[in-house]
């Protein structure tokens, strides 16, 4: 069983509670991702018999103590990549960046979206790449984690330094 609330401004606001079959590495977890204009939060609980009835998911609570972790952040529904110069201040236990995209295809058509920014390592692992069909409805989630350091200075400076030490060990 999974809680979900996903928060964009300060007053839209939506609650999903799914029901399911699901790994036990994904059971009991709680964690956040937090974005440009708004906030994820999961929760998980799991139980191990047919027919059973888990305890319902609770909520982590809003942490606003700033950890000094800075990560990119943006949000579009349109494309499953978002790109932007904007930083945003990482709080709590989201010492990750992350960037999460989501496709959703079914009978009535199709949908993609992409949100980068702070997440706790909890969402990060739980997240990763899942794959869930609800009717005939299909939800694909692709996340990409990362401490920061490297994630928040782009891919010019990871192909610069790769190429760097490549030099550094051949000659």
């Amino acid at each position: 069983m999974s809680l979900s609330v996903t928060t964009v401004g300060s007053t839209n606001q939506s609650l999903t509670f799914t029901r399911g079959c699901a790994p036990t590495n994904q059971c009991n977890i709680t964690g956040s991702l937090t974005f440009q204009g708004g906030k994820v939060r999961i929760s998980t609980s799991c139980c191990n018999s047919d027919n059973c009835n888990a305890t319902s998911p609770t909520l982590p609570a809003d942490n606003t103590t700033a950890n000094g972790l800075t990560c990119r952040t943006c949000s579009t529904s349109t494309t499953d990549y978002c790109y932007t110069d904007s930083t945003l201040q990482c709080y709590g236990a989201e010492t990750m960046c992350s960037r999460m995209a989501t496709y959703i295809t079914g009978s009535s058509g199709s949908a993609t979206n992409s949100i980068r920014g702070c997440a706790t390592p909890s969402v990060c692992n739980l997240l990763g790449n899942q794959q869930a069909t609800y009717g005939s409805t299909n939800v694909a989630v692709i996340t990409f984690c990362s401490s920061g350091s490297i994630g928040l200075q782009g891919s010019f400076y990871l192909s610069s330094l790769m190429i760097f030490v490549l030099m550094k060990m051949l000659f």
